[in-house]
């Protein structure tokens, strides 16, 4: 599985992109179509807008994407997601949470 967390790029009012973001945006999309990627977050991140992609080529293994508060005064919510995994070779299929990647990251755990 490939996951991607970015900031997409911003449109104008009419919904179309810029120069120079209107050739880095075709570029994007055409990698994503080339590579099979799916945007897995589909809800709002800040305001009614989505600026998170988390992307994958197997969406199957995705099992829920959701939005959490952001931290202090942030306006932007974190995004949580659910994948299936498995470990060691074990065949059984298990749940990974993405908040239990952050909370080593920044050394809560």
């Amino acid at each position: 599985m490939c996951a991607i967390k970015r900031n997409a790029p911003q449109n104008n009012r009419q919904g179309l992109f810029e120069r120079p973001f209107k050739d880095l945006y075709d570029n994007f999309t055409e990698n994503m179509i080339n590579h099979n990627l799916e945007q897995m977050v589909k809800i709002p991140t800040r305001n009614n807008n989505i600026l998170d992609l988390f992307l994958t080529n197997i969406p199957s293994q995705v099992l829920e994407t959701k939005t959490l508060p952001g931290l202090g005064t942030s306006d932007h919510d974190i995004v949580r997601y659910f994948t299936k995994s498995r470990s060691n070779g074990d065949p059984s299929s298990k749940t990974t949470d993405s908040s239990n990647h952050t909370r080593r990251l920044i050394g809560l755990t």
